[in-house]
């Protein structure tokens, strides 16, 4: 737990600054990561900033909002927490970052029957019916790359890009497979019929 300890003491520095105000923390349903069950926050990710929230000594109300909600907020509400978040260049000046909570690897992602979907390079899934999740990380990165809105179909959760995935409305989108694995099979869908098409390099 030595990891988690240093996460604590980091967090400890920027938080007990403001230990008597309120805070809000915000994230997406993103199981295994982050999820409600009966109405209480869950998952590997909230137990982290559970304990570093604890061990601040700060009062703080957790929320789970669609993706591109609990993103505007965290950076326009003061005293606002989010998590999970990949962190990039482009984001470093937006918050005060606090510590690591995990490692993503983000590929294009396609089902095993889909052997038409063949790519060696983000530009090529251009010729294909490609998902992304509205104004989170890979949408704003397949922007970056040339993909405009009209050409990706944009939903706002990983369940509806999952959906879209398994019943054949899209060849693929771009996602952690471990992460989206248990996702699907929480949804009732089978793990084993997803595969990596392909690893983007730079992500």
């Amino acid at each position: 737990m030595s990891g988690l300890t240093n996460l604590a003491c980091i967090a400890c520095i920027f938080l007990q600054v403001h230990a008597a105000e309120q805070w809000l923390v915000v994230t997406e349903d993103a199981p295994p990561l982050q999820y409600i069950i009966d109405g209480e926050v869950k998952g590997k990710s909230t137990t982290i900033v559970q304990e570093v929230i604890q061990e601040a000594g700060i009062q703080a109300e957790f929320v789970v909002y669609p993706w591109a909600r609990a993103f505007e907020t965290a950076r326009t509400r003061p005293n606002t927490l989010i998590y999970s978040m990949i962190r990039r260049p482009e984001r470093e000046s937006m918050f005060h970052w606090i510590g690591k909570i995990g490692r993503f690897q983000l590929s294009f992602v396609t089902l095993k029957e889909n052997t038409g979907f063949s790519i060696t390079n983000t530009a090529q899934a251009k010729q294909y019916i490609i998902g992304a999740m509205r104004n989170d990380f890979t949408h704003q990165y397949l922007n970056a790359q040339g993909f405009a809105d009209s050409d990706l179909l944009i939903r706002g959760t990983l369940y509806e890009l999952l959906d879209l995935l398994y019943k054949g409305r899209i060849d693929s989108f771009l996602v952690d497979k471990d992460l989206v694995g248990e996702l699907a099979e929480q949804l009732g869908f089978s793990s084993n019929q997803m595969k990596v098409a392909y690893l983007v390099p730079d992500l």
